[in-house]
């Protein structure tokens, strides 16, 4: 961890978060201020998902701006959950369920279903490679309500092996949900790999639809009037028009992450 007199932000396993000192609540990374938009593309939300909890960034900005909705929060490492409440002023209301376990025993266990699931547990060289297949977003698509949505982070140096990477986890994803939409949202800082994003990934009925013109004017009204950060409404142009090419299919018994993180691609497809 590292602080000055602005801000605070570590790095713990996986896991980075920032947080300005002066004012704690706003959603800092710009990835994170668009994985909130998804809210525009659900009607009335009442319950969600977060799998990945970071410095409780995304819990704490709910907590304030959607103080109705109930959430559970589950995070593997027990010092990340410490770390969001000492260090980064996440306090959890009565309505928000922190749990330490694993992502898919969570899923694998709960009865409950999601208006809206956010997956935050993937960093550029740290995939949990149990949450990248077929098997896993199938669990993840039970628990989803019909009308709800998923949001997937994914960090990416922009260059070819992540590229590729990006190609196996929406064909992945598509065999629970048709229609991905994805993202590409560049850091806050200058980076000296300039090509270096977040990928963020919607999916869920309300995307299948395809009305992102409707969607744009969603979020725009409801950043105007403070349900969700006013930088959303830029963020919407990084939205990716190209298709991503046919990727790898990724299944609990091919997972081949050793080959496509930070090594070249060893044969073809």
């Amino acid at each position: 961890m590292m602080t000055n007199c602005s801000a605070t932000w570590y790095w713990i396993g996986r896991s980075t978060a920032v947080m300005w000192k002066a004012d704690p609540l706003p959603l800092f990374l710009p990835y994170s201020q668009l994985m909130v938009a998804s809210l525009a593309l659900v009607e009335r939300p009442q319950r969600g998902l977060i799998l990945g909890h970071g410095g409780g960034s995304l819990a704490k900005w709910l907590a304030h701006y959607w103080p109705d909705l109930e959430m559970d929060i589950v995070e593997f490492d027990p010092a990340v959950v410490r770390m969001a409440e000492e260090y980064f002023e996440y306090h959890p209301p009565a309505n928000h369920h922190v749990r330490v376990k694993d992502g898919r025993a969570f899923l694998n266990t709960t009865e409950h279903s999601y208006d809206l699931i956010w997956i935050d547990a993937f960093a550029r060289h740290m995939i949990p490679f149990h949450l990248t297949t077929t098997e896993f977003f199938s669990a993840v698509r039970a628990h989803l309500k019909p009308d709800g949505v998923v949001a997937v982070n994914l960090a990416s140096s922009g260059e070819e092996v992540d590229n590729v990477r990006a190609a196996a986890v929406v064909q992945t994803m598509k065999r629970a949900f048709p229609g991905v939409e994805t993202f590409a949202v560049k850091g806050p800082w200058k980076s000296e790999q300039t090509k270096a994003e977040n990928l963020i990934f919607f999916a869920g009925r309300p995307v299948d639809q395809g009305q992102h013109d409707v969607f744009v004017s969603k979020v725009t009204e409801m950043a105007l009037n403070r349900q969700l950060p006013a930088e959303a409404i830029a963020l919407l142009n990084t939205h990716r028009d190209a298709p991503w090419p046919r990727g790898f299919e990724l299944s609990d018994d091919f997972a081949p992450y050793d080959v496509l993180i930070g090594r070249e691609v060893l044969g073809s497809q």
